[in-house]
């Protein structure tokens, strides 16, 4: 620790003949003060002078304290109270430049028709060569549909397909979870196919949030722990709540084809279905055994709206289904095709005698017992 004498001795060297006042940067704000105010001991008599300091002169010596001592930071958290979007990405460049950085005599138009041959190996290739040519072959007209099945889905994963914006995404059999899967969503609002068959619901579920695209198929084939209340979830209005969504239709209103072969679900999730998806036209249920005759007749109910939009029902290895469901099968207005195959308790007369009483369209029965509509 510095003595009061030496102390003083450091202060004084800064005090000059004209009575001014030179502050050091290692001098301490308290040491400085002590000169304005007349120090002590032997230096009483530069008190007058010391006093006499005017005011400009003092907030220079304030300035160079505080730059000699700059403020901490504080840990204070600052939230910001709105979303700054950032600027729109800058369009792809017209031309590629050659060594001697002159314009390559193709132009963009060109090098996306010669683009359009490759094969997705060549367009990665392709995307090393230069800045520009990875930004063209990035185009969403190349990768229409993405095939991740059977994939760990990591992040450069989830970055590449962001960046490349397909229309289809395939997981079928894919590893991933629900944070990946919600944050992906959310980045894709042009998607329209998605296969999520062998997942989880665990998984799938981040398909419920008001982020989801407007699915126009949707594939959950023997998704693990889909039972009624996860049709429910994912069919019925997002319960959260986004700026320009309306709150009362479902993310999968537009969705026109749905798979949900070997799952758990009941007569009481195609109720759900016939009320909340109007454009539905294919519908699989197959090795649904839990699904009844009770079930048909929710699909095909006068206040159900897929009585007038169902096409083609596949209900192959329904084993609960009885001769009783041809009563709810005629009540569809443009069913084409009936697939009633591996059913026990269905017999070869019943559709025969359905077939019968069809007589606005004319069918055709298979060996399997599937019905399709005969067209001439």
């Amino acid at each position: 620790m510095v003595s009061p004498d030496k102390s003083e001795a450091k202060i004084n060297d800064r005090v000059t003949e004209d009575g001014s006042v030179s502050v050091h940067p290692n001098v301490l704000p308290s040491a400085c003060c002590n000169v304005i105010d007349g120090g002590s001991g032997e230096h009483k008599e530069n008190d007058k002078t010391a006093k006499e300091i005017d005011h400009t002169e003092y907030n220079q010596c304030d300035a160079s304290v505080s730059l000699a001592f700059p403020p901490q930071p504080s840990n204070k958290v600052v939230i910001p109270k709105y979303v700054v979007r950032p600027g729109p990405v800058a369009p792809a460049p017209k031309y590629v430049l050659t060594e001697t950085g002159m314009h390559h005599m193709l132009d963009r138009i060109i090098w996306l028709n010669v683009f359009s041959f490759l094969t997705k190996q060549e367009l990665a290739c392709c995307m090393q060569v230069c800045k520009t040519w990875n930004r063209w072959c990035l185009d969403s007209y190349f990768w229409r549909k993405i095939d991740l099945r059977s994939r760990v889905i990591r992040q450069n994963h989830l970055i590449g397909v962001v960046r490349r914006q397909p229309r289809e995404l395939d997981l079928q059999d894919a590893v991933i979870n629900k944070k990946q899967l919600m944050w992906l969503i959310a980045r894709l609002p042009h998607l329209k196919v998605m296969n999520l068959r062998n997942n989880t619901w665990a998984a799938v579920n981040a398909l419920c949030s008001s982020a989801c695209p407007l699915l126009e198929k949707l594939d959950l084939s023997w998704v693990n722990g889909i039972w009624d209340d996860c049709i429910r979830d994912l069919v019925s209005p997002p319960t959260d709540h986004r700026p320009g969504v309306d709150e009362s239709i479902s993310r999968l209103h537009r969705c026109t084809e749905l798979r949900l072969t070997g799952t758990d679900i009941a007569d009481q999730a195609l109720e759900i279905i016939g009320t909340y998806m109007p454009h539905l036209t294919r519908l699989d249920i197959s090795y649904c055994s839990s699904v009844t005759d009770k079930g048909l007749e929710y699909l095909s109910d006068e206040g159900a709206v897929t009585k007038a939009s169902i096409v083609e029902l596949m209900l192959s290895y329904v084993i609960q289904l009885s001769d009783s469901c041809f009563d709810s099968l005629a009540a569809f207005t443009k069913i084409q095709t009936i697939d009633l195959s591996h059913c026990p308790n269905i017999s070869a007369s019943s559709c025969t005698k359905f077939l019968e009483h069809s007589k606005s369209r004319k069918y055709i029965i298979s060996d399997d017992l599937k019905i399709s509509v005969q067209f001439e």
